[in-house]
């Protein structure tokens, strides 16, 4: 063997070949790389979370929000924590009057029709688009909007 450099290298190639290569959809609650702005307003996401979806080719966590209180202009909720049934301290968020929101039932309602105890499917972006730091929440048109968070 003249050299044997060049056999571990074609062998070190190969072995790549076999290594399978992660995709987005490979993506978990756990390994998901939030960014620091998701982190520092949802600082409980990881516990909230219930799986990572695709949402216009954008990875976002998928969770459950209960509605404490829905008094126009305001929503607010609070988090269903997966890891003990818990729910998270209360968010407000300002949604546009005639944003149709989903229930974890599927069901449809605007903000003055929401009340104490809906629950509603909300998908927060695993990156917060830059300036703005909020979560969506999934309508049936299947359009994403950003709200932002109000300061607590």
């Amino acid at each position: 063997m003249k050299n044997p450099n060049v056999f571990k290298t074609l062998a070190a190639i190969a072995s790549l070949a076999v290594v399978p290569f992660a995709s987005a959809d490979d993506v978990t609650c756990a390994s998901a790389n939030f960014s620091q702005s998701v982190l520092d307003t949802f600082g409980s996401i990881r516990y909230a979370c219930r799986e990572i979806v695709q949402r216009n080719g954008e990875p976002h966590a998928l969770l459950r929000a209960e509605v404490v209180r829905a008094n126009a202009p305001k929503l607010t909720v609070r988090f269903q924590r997966t890891d003990d049934g818990k729910l998270t301290n209360p968010v407000t968020i300002t949604p546009a009057e005639d944003y149709i929101f989903t229930l974890d039932s599927g069901k449809n309602l605007k903000l003055r029709e929401l009340s104490a105890g809906n629950v509603l499917r909300v998908y927060v972006p695993v990156s917060a688009p830059i300036g703005k730091v909020g979560f969506v929440i999934d309508p049936v048109t299947g359009a994403v909007s950003y709200f932002e968070v109000d300061p607590q």
